[in-house]
C-alpha cells in the first residue's frame, strides 16, 4: 500500500467514525428530549447523573430484551451486579429481560409467568442451552375482588384480574426447600402473597428483591415475613421509565447472625 493512498483512506475512516459517533449522540439526545423532565432531573442530580446515558439508551424500543436486564432502579441493578456469581440459583415472579439476564449470568433460574402471550414471546428468545424452568401459571377464578395488600388474598390491583386469584402462581416456590435460592425476584402479580411464600426460601446471605416498594401496600402487611432480612432501599431512576421509583433488596444475614435493627 502506498503512503499516498493510505492517507486519504485513513482520513475517510476517521470521518466515518466521527460521523457514527455524531449520529449516536443525536439519537441519544432525541431520546432525551422524548424522556423530557426525567432526563432533566437526572442531569442535575449527583446520585442519578451517572446513569443518564444508560437511561437514554434504554429508551430504545425493546431495550430490556435486546440488552437483557431486570427492570429495577439503576442503584439496585448496580448492587445486584456486585453480588452475582456463576451457578447462582434464582427464582423470579415475572419474566422477560430478567430471565435472559440470568441466562447470560450462567445462573439456574425458575421463572413464573402469568401472561400466555408474553410467556410465548420470552420462550422463543431463550437459547436451547438455557438452564431455565419456565412456568406459565395463569390465575384461577375466585369470588369477590380480594384485598391486594393482604398476603392471604392472592389478589391483584389490575381490573383485568377481578374475580381471579394468584394462589397457584405465588405457591410455585413451595416446590423447593427452605433456604434454597440465592436470589428471589418479585416483580410480577400479587406481590404481598409472593413475599409470604418466598421469604423462607431465600438462602443465608441471599437476596429477596421486591420492585416498586414505593407502592407501600406491597410491604405494609408483610413485615413478619421480612423481619429476618436487612432492607436496602434504592430510590431513583431505572431503565425506560421517565420517573423515579423504588426497589428494595432484602438481605438475609449469614447463618447465626441477626438482621441489624
Amino acid at each position: 500500500m502506498s503512503l499516498r493512498g493510505a492517507a486519504p483512506r485513513a482520513a475517510g475512516a476517521a470521518r466515518r467514525i466521527a460521523g457514527d459517533a455524531r449520529h449516536r449522540t443525536i439519537r441519544l439526545l432525541r431520546r432525551g428530549a422524548r424522556a423530557g423532565a426525567g432526563a432533566a432531573v437526572m442531569l442535575v442530580s449527583p446520585t442519578q447523573r451517572p446513569y443518564l446515558l444508560r437511561f437514554l439508551r434504554s429508551r430504545a424500543p425493546g431495550y430490556l430484551l435486546a440488552a437483557p436486564s431486570p427492570w429495577l432502579t439503576f442503584g439496585a441493578l448496580e448492587f445486584l451486579g456486585r453480588r452475582l456469581r456463576r451457578g447462582m440459583r434464582i427464582f423470579e415472579y415475572g419474566s422477560g429481560g430478567s430471565t435472559l439476564f440470568w441466562v447470560r449470568a450462567d445462573a439456574s433460574c425458575v421463572s413464573v409467568e402469568h401472561d400466555p402471550a408474553w410467556f410465548a414471546d420470552v420462550l422463543r428468545r431463550l437459547p436451547s442451552s438455557a438452564t431455565v424452568d419456565y412456568r406459565l401459571v395463569e390465575p384461577e377464578p375466585a369470588e369477590g375482588s380480594g384485598d391486594p395488600a393482604e398476603p392471604d388474598d392472592y389478589a391483584s390491583t389490575s381490573a383485568a384480574f377481578r374475580g381471579r386469584r394468584f394462589r397457584r402462581y405465588a405457591a410455585q416456590i413451595d416446590d423447593f426447600p427452605d433456604g434454597h435460592f440465592d436470589v428471589v425476584l418479585i416483580d410480577g402479580r400479587a406481590r404481598p402473597s409472593c413475599i409470604k411464600h418466598a421469604a423462607p426460601k431465600v438462602a443465608a446471605e441471599g437476596l429477596l428483591i421486591v420492585d416498586n416498594t414505593d407502592r407501600t401496600y406491597y410491604v405494609e402487611r408483610t413485615s413478619s415475613y421480612l423481619a429476618p432480612f436487612e432492607p436496602r432501599r434504592f430510590e431513583g431512576f431505572g431503565p425506560v421509565n421517565a420517573y423515579r421509583w423504588e426497589t428494595t433488596i432484602f438481605i438475609r444475614p449469614a447463618a447465626g447472625e441477626a438482621a441489624p435493627r
